[in-house]
């Protein structure tokens, strides 16, 4: 799912399962001011995006790595080790890291415990993003 459509779907659902985590540790943010902060850290997302529209331009690829993938620019995108570089892009991290900041305020914990939910949850999803590649390169011949 790609598009404007998909990721407002990805903001709607991380920020109702970061405020039933946040209801279930004994915080009290809500379901609107955890939209209202997924929304905001994802603008450092979009600058990655701003940034990589002129690299684009000027390579003529949409092969623009802005994190530690470009550090292994022979891995292809779509194998799992690639899938795995891919997700520790600088503007995803410092998204996460402002994300953590406001989930510590917002839900009243420590940095540490916000750090553990929020980082926690993303080692899940990408988790989940290497062990589809791993599948697609097993059934698809690495496709």
């Amino acid at each position: 799912m790609r598009g404007r459509q998909g990721y407002s779907v990805v903001l709607v659902v991380a920020a109702a399962v970061y405020n039933g985590i946040s209801s279930i540790g004994g915080g009290k943010i809500g379901f609107r001011r955890m939209f209202a902060l997924q929304s905001h850290a994802a603008l450092v997302v979009a600058l990655g995006l701003l940034v990589r529209v002129p690299i684009i331009l000027v390579k003529g690829s949409v092969d623009v790595r802005t994190g530690v993938a470009a550090f292994a620019p022979s891995v292809p995108l779509r194998s799992p080790l690639g899938t795995l570089l891919i997700q520790l892009d600088l503007f995803d991290i410092w998204s996460l890291v402002a994300l953590t900041f406001g989930f510590s305020v917002l839900a009243g914990f420590g940095i540490k415990k916000s750090a553990a939910v929020i980082f926690g949850l993303w080692a899940v999803f990408v988790f989940m993003l290497v062990g589809l590649a791993v599948l697609r390169s097993r059934f698809m011949g690495g496709v």
